[in-house]
């Protein structure tokens, strides 16, 4: 990029900060108050919960329907869902920087991963198709939860967006608390 490449790219970031500013109160107040994010923290509270409870039973769950394969087997298989959903992450934070559009490109992946997780519940024998559907729900969550840590500051600017993506990830990670106490007790 050239110098001037970079100097206009420096002022338009600044000039859509100070039209966010004018356009938005920026306290932390609004953050926390502003409906979209409680929308948001509607949408990530469950959806953490499916994350903690289909992380913390995975090795669980391969292990017993491929009895066969040793710990450590069974630990670099569950490594792989979490390399390709790297790259597919990369791919889709990119391709919705482009597009400048976010709510498809994390909606539909939380979608991906609810239908990954009733596959799951349906009670599936085949090791290969847990597998797959893990893989699948692995990869089309991680990326998805990339792209809603975005999504506040496409309507909020500065104090409140921060404020506002801390209330969605803090209410939002409540979810791990009850998966952590079904796991301790079963397990």
């Amino acid at each position: 990029m050239t110098l001037e490449e970079r100097e206009w790219i420096t002022a338009e970031l600044g000039r859509e900060e100070q039209q966010k500013v004018v356009m938005h109160p920026t306290g932390a107040a609004r953050g926390l108050e502003d409906g979209r994010v409680w929308h948001l923290t509607a949408i990530e509270s469950p959806a953490m919960v499916s994350w903690y409870g289909v992380t913390l039973w995975m090795p669980q769950l391969v292990k017993v329907f491929s009895a066969q394969y040793s710990n450590t087997t069974v630990g670099i298989l569950l490594m792989i869902p979490y390399l390709v959903a790297l790259f597919v992450m990369i791919f889709v934070g990119h391709r919705s920087d482009q597009t400048l559009e976010r709510r498809y490109h994390a909606g539909i992946p939380l979608i991906v991963s609810a239908i990954s997780l009733a596959w799951l519940a349906m009670g599936i024998t085949s090791s290969v198709l847990i597998s797959e559907t893990l893989w699948c729900f692995v990869v089309s969550f991680v990326h998805s939860e990339d792209l809603s840590d975005r999504c506040p500051n496409e309507f909020l600017a500065r104090y409140s967006a921060a404020a506002g993506i801390a209330l969605i990830n803090s209410i939002g990670n409540l979810g791990r608390w009850p998966c952590r106490v079904l796991r301790s007790r079963y397990h």
